[in-house]
C-alpha cells in the first residue's frame, strides 16, 4: 500500500513482498532537491533557474531492475515507490505520486504544479500572464517556470512526477 505524499513532503509506501530465490533487487532512497535548483535523484525536477530556489525531491523505490528510474520500461520492473515532495518555496512544484500525489501550493497570481498519479504525470502550475510549469512525465517531476526574476520550484519525483510550478515576474516569489 502506497500513502500520498501531501505538504511537500515526501510519500511513504509500505508492503510485504514474497521474493524469489536468485532474484536480485534494487532500490534507491530519494534525495533533497538543492537549493542549486537541483532536483533530487532519482526523478525530482529542476526550478525554473537561477540558483536561489530548490528542485524537487527524489522519489524512493524498490523494484528488480537497476536501470535509471524514469521512463516507461522503469515502471514495468518496479514493485514500490514512495514519492518525492514537491518543493515549499516560490510557486511550489506537485507532489509525485504514491496512489497519487497532491498539488504543489498557490501563491497570488501562480498556482502550483499538480500531483502525479499511477497513470498520469501532474499538470505543470499555471500564471495569467506568465509562464507555466512543465508537467511531470513517467518517474520524472516537471521543472519549474522562469519568468523575470521569478521561478516556479521543481516537481517531486514518482511513479508519474509531479508537475513544476510557474513563475510571472516577481509576483509569485514566495521568498
Amino acid at each position: 500500500q502506497s500513502q500520498n505524499a501531501i505538504n511537500n513532503n515526501g510519500g511513504s509506501t509500505t508492503g510485504t513482498l514474497s521474493v524469489v530465490a536468485g532474484q536480485v533487487y534494487y532500490f534507491a532512497v530519494g534525495a533533497t532537491g538543492t537549493s542549486f535548483c537541483v532536483g533530487g535523484f532519482p526523478g525530482g525536477g529542476y526550478c525554473g533557474q537561477g540558483t536561489n530556489d530548490d528542485g524537487g525531491g527524489g522519489m524512493t523505490w524498490f523494484g528488480t531492475s537497476g536501470a535509471n528510474a524514469t521512463g516507461t520500461t522503469w515502471q514495468t520492473t518496479v514493485l514500490l515507490v514512495a514519492g518525492g515532495g514537491g518543493n515549499a518555496r516560490a510557486s511550489t512544484g506537485g507532489v509525485g505520486g504514491g496512489t497519487s500525489g497532491a498539488a504543489g501550493s498557490n501563491t497570488s497570481d501562480c498556482v502550483g504544479g499538480g500531483g502525479g498519479t499511477q497513470s498520469a504525470g501532474g499538470a505543470g502550475g499555471t500564471a495569467a500572464g506568465g509562464t507555466d510549469g512543465n508537467a511531470g512525465t513517467a518517474g520524472q517531476g516537471g521543472k519549474g517556470a522562469a519568468n523575470g526574476g521569478a521561478m516556479g520550484s521543481g516537481g517531486g519525483g514518482g511513479y508519474y512526477g509531479g508537475g513544476g510550478g510557474s513563475a510571472k515576474n516577481t509576483v509569485c516569489d514566495g521568498h
